[in-house]
């Protein structure tokens, strides 16, 4: 009976426990480089405020994804949803390539209490009427892409238990699946 017991233990934690993943998890190996923190918009401000990002931000990569978090920022309404939702929450942000001397970031949010998804529903909520909404299934894991009709931008995201991976590139999401 003891044994009974154990192995029925054994496999509740192995099989059936669902624990928060880390955002890091997900992250290709060809990844350039990975950034982690749990205070996202502290980090981005102190960066942004350092004087060498007058010189880097130059760079395209950077240059794209400052751009594409203003319209993310947008988005979520600049009534602090944003910053809301990020605060305390493990972000890790990574570097690809996606092309010949093109690069691309992949932003990946573990949330501590899953249910937590309401920033993904208020920009879904606002997008109805600039945009379009379309879903896919890649690996059992539903994918959706927000396309921004007044700038092209597509958002391609997926949640993958207690993490939201976010791309602008929709095979980077694709690859954390």
């Amino acid at each position: 009976m003891v044994f009974f017991g154990i192995g029925a233990l054994l496999v509740w934690k192995i099989f059936i426990q669902k624990s928060n993943r880390n955002a890091v998890d997900v992250i290709s190996s060809e990844a350039l480089f990975v950034f982690e923190t749990n205070e996202p918009v502290l980090a981005w401000n102190q960066l942004v405020s350092q004087p060498f990002w007058q010189s880097v931000s130059a760079i395209p990569a950077l240059e794209n994804a400052e751009k594409n978090l203003l319209v993310l920022d947008s988005l979520a309404g600049k009534s602090g949803i944003l910053q809301k939702n990020l605060k305390g929450n493990q972000l890790a942000v990574s570097l690809h390539p996606t092309g010949k001397e093109e690069f691309d970031f992949l932003y990946v949010l573990a949330y501590e209490d899953p249910e937590s998804f309401s920033l993904l529903h208020d920009i879904e909520g606002k997008i109805k009427d600039s945009g379009t909404l379309t879903s896919r299934n890649y690996s059992g894991i539903e994918i959706s892409e927000l396309k921004i009709n007044s700038n092209g931008i597509t958002l391609t995201y997926a949640i993958i238990d207690n993490l939201l991976a976010v791309s602008f590139t929709s095979f980077l999401v694709e690859d954390a699946i």
